[in-house]
């Protein structure tokens, strides 16, 4: 008997995320899953935490797995399966641009506050969002050990986990990324892109 396969896509900010996720939600109905979040305010300091049981009936039917709130932990609650990780990541320059837009977006339509010019706002940013990103959601290092590591650990350590996922690549490459996968879940292929926001 072949062994279960299950697809971890992480769903970086920012980085056509939410293409991904509707396509598979869509096309997979009870055999998606969208990775819970534990609001809690300890999260970013000692990772998530899943209140789903060992034994939750969704489980055994899940082929794929994503979400903000996805950590390598939830790979305990498919004992036996192949776990395959996807990401998609996004150059610094457009990835600050559309998270830019994205609040003049929210401002324009009346759920967030007005940001700053971009040159302004483009100071108070992090500059590594998306290393950072990966490290505190994914991999659950909580925000006390990421201030102990090094730059160049960080790198190092992203570099020799991503080395093993299935798929790395740009953000441009969602739709080659969601045909390969679709095509292994024998689901329709073609996703509608899904921007959460709009470039100005």
């Amino acid at each position: 008997m072949a062994q279960r396969v299950v697809h971890f896509l992480l769903h970086v900010p920012k980085c056509a995320g939410t293409t991904v996720e509707a396509h598979f939600r869509a096309v997979l109905g009870p055999r998606f899953l969208l990775a819970p979040r534990w609001r809690n305010p300890l999260r970013n300091v000692i990772g998530n935490r899943y209140s789903m049981a060992a034994d939750d009936p969704r489980l055994p039917r899940v082929r794929v797995v994503t979400g903000h709130s996805l950590g390598v932990s939830l790979k305990r609650r498919f004992p036996g399966a192949e776990i395959r990780e996807s990401v998609l990541l996004r150059d610094p320059v457009s990835y600050h641009l559309s998270l830019y837009n994205y609040r003049l977006q929210r401002h324009h339509a009346g759920t967030g506050p007005e940001p700053p010019g971009f040159a302004r706002w483009y100071l108070a940013q992090r500059r590594t969002p998306i290393s950072r990103f990966l490290l505190n959601h994914y991999f659950e290092q909580g925000v006390p050990a990421l201030y102990r590591i090094s730059s160049r650990d960080r790198l190092a350590f992203l570099e020799e986990r991503l080395r093993d996922f299935w798929f790395v690549g740009s953000y441009r490459r969602a739709d080659k990324m969601i045909a390969g996968i679709s095509r292994e879940l024998d689901v329709p292929a073609r996703a509608a892109p899904r921007n959460a926001g709009t470039v100005r």
